[in-house]
């Protein structure tokens, strides 16, 4: 099954699973979420008869595919602080994550296990952003000001 669930905004996720008839396959929802799940057979058939629905799952793919590449660039190549930047950003991408807005919820926590750094280095990078201007942190929240200077850091 494709699942498309909704987080602050909406998104598609599960695409390659379906595609590679996995079913190794977990999603772990971090706050309450909405899923609608599109049985494997129906999700095939949209493939195979709309061309419009096919264009938006190649785009879903190249999406995740640059975020894959982009984390093992990083993972060999950046600092923590850098790697934090990074996921965070990807987070606000339009076209994964369109509706999303520039705030979301996400405690220190949380963010810490996308690039897979503890707590306290996750503080201490939200410290570099604050006072870059890059974005605001709240309790359990951070606003993005600069979503392009987000994507752009070097810590």
């Amino acid at each position: 099954m494709a699942i498309r669930g909704a987080v602050d905004g909406e998104t598609w996720f599960g695409k390659g699973p379906v595609l590679r008839s996995a079913t190794d396959f977990d999603g772990v929802a971090m706050r309450d979420t909405h899923i609608a799940l599109v049985p494997r057979d129906t999700f095939l058939w949209l493939l195979g008869e709309s061309p419009a629905f096919s264009r938006f799952v190649i785009g879903q793919l190249n999406e995740r595919l640059a975020q894959c590449l982009a984390v093992i660039e990083a993972e060999r190549l950046e600092t923590p602080e850098t790697r934090v930047a990074r996921c965070l950003a990807w987070l606000f991408n339009p076209v994964l994550y369109p509706n999303v807005g520039l705030r979301l919820e996400l405690t220190q926590q949380e963010a810490g296990y996308l690039p897979g750094v503890t707590r306290q280095r996750v503080n201490r990078a939200l410290g570099i952003m604050e006072a870059a201007g890059l974005l605001e942190v709240t309790y359990g929240a951070v606003h993005v000001l600069d979503l392009d200077g987000l994507q752009r850091l070097r810590a």
